[in-house]
């Protein structure tokens, strides 16, 4: 069964992608270390997204804590999250307050759901061409972004995202 995400839609975002090659993995980071930010930072990334003008999307918001899951933009459409391939790279945004930060278990299986649903929906392979991270893209590089860092396990992410869309 495919995730079901909250409907926060932003206005935030492009007209239609022209397709879809994959999706790029981010986190959040807003450098928070107050004992909350953890449950916080899907609220406050949620409404960050949501603010007007901000030139700053993603399709997903992946919360730390069970139920945190937002559709902040339509599909079909491009989001603003990773410059030259926003055209045709969906967007999902993990929360992590800290670059140290662990992600939970929850938020990696429904990150994981995501990107399975969005292999078969659009019909892109599941790799690290199709599914690279921040760091991996050429804004990234460019900018130098270390997102979604160390400790996400990008290889066992991968693999259980292969595994999810061969069940479906």
């Amino acid at each position: 069964m495919p995730p079901q995400p909250e409907m926060a839609f932003t206005t935030n975002h492009g007209g239609r992608r022209p397709g879809t090659r994959g999706t790029v993995l981010h986190s959040t980071r807003s450098g928070r270390t107050t004992p909350q930010a953890k449950e916080e930072e899907y609220e406050l990334t949620v409404r960050y997204f949501q603010t007007p003008g901000v030139q700053a999307s993603a399709h997903r918001v992946i919360g730390i804590l069970p139920g945190q899951n937002a559709a902040m933009v339509n599909d079909y459409d491009m989001a603003w999250h990773a410059a030259e391939d926003n055209e045709f790279y969906l967007g999902i945004e993990f929360c992590q307050p800290l670059p140290s930060d662990e992600y939970s278990d929850w938020q990696l299986e429904e990150g994981a759901l995501t990107v399975a649903f969005w292999a078969k929906q659009f019909g892109f392979a599941i790799n690290t061409d199709t599914c690279p991270r921040h760091s991996d893209t050429t804004q990234g590089k460019r900018s130098g972004k270390s997102d979604p860092g160390a400790p996400f396990p990008y290889v066992d992410f991968l693999n259980r995202c292969r595994e999810i869309r061969d069940s479906i």
